[in-house]
């Protein structure tokens, strides 16, 4: 059973991703969120099965892209994204009106949005370091004040991947004077940052 209690630091006191869905009902942040790089759907269905929010996008293009510019475990050949993609449609299709899927790169996805129309954002598209400035870039304005800026892989490399996400992350919101929190999983950590 997952803690739903928080304090004065709820932010920092996530240890967890799983916790994010608890964490945004309590800070009632419980209109439109937003999770960028979906695949099979299964943190999307996590957060649409514990957040008391109004609707989740769930943005993918679910396209293979060319190695040197995403060079990760998830840039599979163009039938496996096609089987990925119904997978999670039939998966985030339960929730009908709450769910809305975007087949699009993460970047054309956030024109979609109006400036500070956003609850929360979670990136878990591409983790090369410019793509993750670019999402940072593109996505930080879409995020209400009071909002949240999340995302996964918060390290530079994992094995042989090589990542940008904690470098990326660190640099961009040092110059907004914003503290990044991290989720304490021995890999795979999140990271956090109140808007």
């Amino acid at each position: 059973m997952m803690d739903t209690r928080w304090n004065d630091t709820s932010v920092a006191s996530i240890s967890c991703r799983e916790q994010l869905p608890f964490l945004l009902n309590h800070l009632g942040l419980c209109g439109i969120a937003v999770e960028v790089g979906v695949e099979w759907g299964q943190f999307s269905d996590h957060i649409l099965r514990y957040w008391h929010g109004r609707l989740l996008y769930s943005v993918d293009p679910w396209s293979t892209q060319p190695l040197h510019l995403y060079n990760d475990l998830c840039n599979v050949p163009a039938q496996e994204q096609e089987t990925r993609f119904r997978y999670a449609s039939a998966l985030l299709g339960s929730y009908g009106p709450r769910s809305s899927i975007l087949r699009a790169c993460s970047v054309q996805a956030s024109q979609g949005f109006p400036n500070a129309s956003i609850d929360c954002v979670y990136l878990d598209g591409n983790h090369a370091y410019q793509s993750v400035m670019a999402d940072l870039a593109n996505w930080y304005s879409k995020v209400r004040p009071g909002g949240l800026m999340c995302g996964h892989d918060y390290v530079d490399g994992v094995g042989d991947a090589v990542y940008g996400v904690k470098s990326a992350v660190d640099f961009f919101f040092s110059g907004l004077r914003r503290r990044v929190h991290a989720t304490q999983e021995p890999v795979a950590k999140s990271w956090l940052v109140r808007v």
